[in-house]
């Protein structure tokens, strides 16, 4: 097993992503997990992007140790890469503490990027057809989440007033739900 840290670089951009990758054979053709990266494959096509191995190491704990110094903070500030968190842990966020600061960061990579509609449409029958959410349908709260409700929405309406044309809308859009078979 091969335990490499690589770089990609869009051709047409110039911009590069680092990251980390086990395999057994280094020239299978994998560009990286990043969600940014992956839309970028996406906009501009597999053949813009280059990659090159700068590291193997003979196990996960160097090749990990090896990310986590290139890819830190300073390195995914810059405007130039596709990375959106330090390196080193891993291609997930989730079970993982993420700092406001890399939030932040993350969101502002996303900003005026459209979903498209097939994506949207995903995840609107993932929502639909869930079963958890299923199972709560009808359900009435306690009063706990009552409660914890009300105080994570203080004051976030205070003053604003919906047009009737919004009131509309909402009336509208809650009968197509409330009589929406779910499949």
């Amino acid at each position: 097993m091969n335990y490499i840290v690589y770089q990609i670089t869009n051709t047409v951009n110039d911009k590069i992503y680092i990251g980390v990758h086990m395999t057994s054979d280094v020239d299978d053709g994998y560009l990286g997990s990043g969600k940014v990266l992956k839309q970028a494959i996406k906009k501009y096509g597999t053949n813009a992007f280059r990659k090159d191995i700068l590291f193997v190491f003979d196990n996960k704990k160097n090749m990990f140790s090896k990310e986590r110094e290139i890819v830190n903070e300073a390195f995914i500030s810059r405007k130039d890469t596709y990375n959106c968190k330090i390196g080193g842990s891993g291609g997930s966020l989730r079970g993982r503490t993420v700092s406001e600061e890399t939030k932040r960061k993350i969101s502002e990579k996303k900003k005026g990027k459209k979903q498209s509609q097939e994506t949207i449409e995903k995840r609107r029958k993932s929502t639909i057809g869930n079963p958890k959410l299923k199972a709560n349908l009808g359900k009435r709260l306690s009063e706990e989440t009552k409660r914890k409700i009300g105080e994570a929405s203080k004051g976030r309406n205070v003053g604003k007033y919906h047009s009737e044309e919004t009131k509309q809308k909402m009336r509208e859009a809650w009968v197509r739900r409330k009589f929406k078979k779910f499949p």
